[in-house]
């Protein structure tokens, strides 16, 4: 069973994956694929998509689509 957050939870939740987007767009414009950088893209993905995945974040009314985007280019990166 998915916790159910408060609007004020919400914003706070996607506001927090600001910090994994700069992340995963640092390193997509440095393109090092050390293991470190590897294992950082990859727990900065799996964040997003862990929070997008609950009812709460995915059905509010944030715009979504940036996280979106820059979960994809994460994973896509770790994939080449």
């Amino acid at each position: 069973m998915q916790p159910q957050f408060t609007a004020e939870e919400v914003e706070k939740h996607v506001k927090g994956l600001d910090a994994s987007v700069e992340v995963i767009n640092k390193l997509l414009a440095d393109n090092e694929k050390t293991e470190e950088n590897k294992d950082t893209m990859s727990r900065n993905t799996r964040h997003i998509r862990i929070m997008l995945a609950f009812d709460s974040i995915a059905n509010s009314d944030w715009d979504l689509t940036a996280y979106e985007t820059a979960a994809s280019a994460g994973e896509a990166w770790l994939a080449s």
